[in-house]
């Protein structure tokens, strides 16, 4: 009896490399810093501006997914 073979969707793994992750947590600090200082944000791929409404956007979804710290009152 011939036997089929079973061809399973592969999930794709949302962790990056050491050095992507590095630099996903600088950038995510680096925007929690400039909104905290009141500085412009500006970002180093396109050097553009950041809205204030989008950094926090990112901000409050690296919180959740726990790449960056809950946020403190105290520095």
């Amino acid at each position: 009896m011939p036997v089929r073979s079973l061809i399973l969707p592969i999930k794709r793994s949302s962790r990056l490399d050491p050095l992507g992750e590095f630099y996903r947590r600088n950038y995510y600090h680096y925007l929690d810093f400039q909104l905290r200082t009141g500085l412009p944000m500006t970002t180093t791929v396109d050097y553009g501006i950041i809205s204030v409404a989008d950094a926090r956007r990112d901000l409050a979804y690296a919180r959740a997914q726990g790449w960056l710290a809950p946020y403190s009152q105290t520095i």
